[in-house]
């Protein structure tokens, strides 16, 4: 399964230090009971422990929030702490980025499906509409590098 972060609330540290000022994100931290013991066990943990004081559930405070997920899954770093998977998101966005290199009608078709993909609404009617658009564009490309 994995240990999974699922974005519960933010806050404005106001307390003096570095952090003063900045936005801090917090996750619930959800995994098998192995899972979760690691996680709690760990050097971060120890030194930030903090749980959802509804469901108890440890939680993970960050300045880091996905740009389009609010739910990550974790992995563990060499030095016995977790991170956020962003990942998935980098992924999407490169894509993105890429499809409007290549045309800004075709980056924006893919936007679109990808956000109604994450916000659930994607169906195949949709699906079908995309797919046409992007032959439609490829066969532009083809077309104009003759």
């Amino acid at each position: 399964m994995g240990l999974t972060a699922t974005y519960d609330s933010n806050f404005v540290q106001s307390k003096e230090g570095a952090g003063k000022g900045k936005t801090f994100h917090v996750y619930s931290i959800s995994g098998t009971k192995a899972e979760l013991k690691e996680y709690t066990s760990s050097p971060q943990f120890k030194a930030y422990p903090r749980t959802n004081p509804v469901t108890g559930q440890p939680q993970l405070i960050t300045m880091y929030m996905d740009a389009l997920q609010d739910t990550l899954p974790l992995y563990k770093k060499q030095d016995g702490n977790f991170t956020l998977d962003g990942s998935e998101t980098r992924k999407d966005l490169a894509r993105a980025s890429a499809l409007d290199a290549v045309s800004p009608s075709l980056g924006a078709k893919f936007a679109e499906r990808l956000v109604d993909k994450l916000a659930g609404k994607v169906n195949a009617t949709a699906m079908a509409a995309v797919d046409a658009a992007e032959e439609v564009a490829e066969k532009d490309k083809d077309i104009a590098e003759l």
